[in-house]
Parts: C-alpha cells; structure tokens; sequence
C-alpha cells in the first residue's frame, strides 16, 4: 500500500509493508538538496549502515514500467 507524508514541504511517497512504512531514499536525499548519484554510492555501498534495500515497484508513482527503488524504514 503507498502512502504519502510531507517532508520539508513537498510530498514523499511510503510504502507499507506489515505496518512498517518504508520511504524512497531518493525523494528524501533530492529534498534535502544532494544530488541522488553520490549519495546512491554511498547508500549502495554500505546497506547496513543506513538500513536501506532494494525494492522492486510495478507502476508505484508515476512510473510506466517496474522499476528498482531504495528504500528505508
């Protein structure tokens, strides 16, 4: 199930998943003013530290095809 919640003044999508709602990194990172590549090395290369994964969306925002998203509870 998406959701969605304000973040600095803009929408960021969640997604729930046994009632935990995990958010995509890159709407969090791009909110904050980063740029999304270096902070996806960062975040890809250390998984534990920041507790992300990857999940795969069918059609989630306005995607047309599946695609793969960071993600953190």
């Amino acid at each position: 199930q998406t959701l969605t919640a304000e973040f600095l003044g803009k929408k960021i999508t969640l997604v729930d998943n046994n009632g935990i709602a995990y958010v995509a990194m890159r709407e969090i990172v791009e909110g904050i003013g980063l740029a999304w590549k270096p902070q996806y090395k960062k975040l890809t290369e250390q998984w534990d530290k920041f507790n992300c994964y990857h999940m795969t969306t069918i059609q989630l925002w306005s995607y047309d095809h599946n695609s793969t998203v960071d993600i953190s509870p």
